[in-house]
């Protein structure tokens, strides 16, 4: 079994998977009622209709035994109420429906609540794993992603998380 370390998410570790989104420094929008940060990811969309989720991830063992991509939307993760772990890999094949994520690329992060992450189309991705019994989440996609954009593959090796 491949083993991966869990990470610290940066903006820099997190680049070849997209936009790590946290509590910026410096310019804001101050009002009586709100602090506001505007423009911290550009979601460019041609007349398409996004859709939330609310999921709650379930604790379960560190292991990754495949993943999934939407090769055509973004895909947005906020966590709730606690931290949790994610999986991503990248390959070099994001127009490849038939292609298979690896092992040896796969990359596992701690996204803290106050963070989000903002998936590229076509990264490799799963299901969050909680830090706690149940990790509660937001996740934004274009609509029908679930049942019209989801490409499933089996990870030519599974991978055990180290957290």
């Amino acid at each position: 079994m491949h083993k991966v370390k869990v990470e610290e998410l940066t903006k820099e570790a997190f680049a070849p998977y997209g936009i790590v989104v946290e509590m910026p420094e410096g310019a804001k929008k101050e009002s009586a009622v709100e602090d506001l940060w505007p423009g911290l990811v550009k979601w460019e969309l041609d007349h398409e209709t996004l859709e939330i989720a609310h999921g709650v991830c379930k604790k379960r063992p560190l292991v990754v035994e495949g993943l999934e991509r939407h090769n055509t939307t973004y895909e947005l993760l906020v966590p709730i109420k606690s931290d949790l772990i994610i999986p991503v890999a990248s390959e070099d094949d994001r127009g490849n429906k038939d292609a298979q994520p690896l092992a040896r690329n796969v990359r596992g992060f701690l996204v803290k609540v106050g963070q989000a992450v903002f998936y590229d189309k076509g990264v490799w991705h799963l299901s969050p794993y909680p830090v706690e019994d149940e990790g509660p989440f937001f996740v934004v996609f274009k609509h029908k992603t679930a049942p019209d954009n989801i490409i499933m593959k089996e990870l030519d090796e599974k991978v055990e998380l180290e957290y």
